[in-house]
């Protein structure tokens, strides 16, 4: 589907613009977090930032591309879910790794309300 398909309602396109908006942003943001993580841990974080960036990377490319499209939403699911595995992953042999397992709930809180509001 494109924005400009005529059987989607404008309401539903601008809320799919801005949930996917919202879904780029918070992935630079956890672009931003396992980099803090590693610092602050003082662990290294060069390939998982990395690998975040690039997964954060792909779904603004196919957000800039086609923002209501099906590709940004199947993409921008699948990098949320690695993105906070890789959060996780990042806590590794830490205390802190089971309460890093939380990130999995606000994620799927956040995908529920978006669903919920379209």
């Amino acid at each position: 589907m494109t924005i400009t398909d005529t059987s989607i309602p404008q309401a539903l396109v601008d809320i799919r613009q801005k949930g996917a908006l919202a879904v780029c942003a918070l992935l630079w943001g956890i672009v931003v977090q396992i980099a803090l993580i590693g610092l602050v841990l003082g662990i290294p974080c060069t390939y998982v930032t990395i690998t975040a960036a690039i997964l954060a990377g792909v779904v603004t490319l196919e957000y800039r591309r086609n923002p209501t499209g099906q590709s940004v939403q199947l993409s921008s699911a699948a990098a949320l879910a690695v993105g906070i595995g890789l959060v996780v992953y990042q806590y590794s042999d830490h205390p802190w790794q089971v309460d890093s397992h939380m990130q999995f709930s606000l994620a799927s809180q956040f995908w529920r309300s978006t669903a919920i509001g379209a």
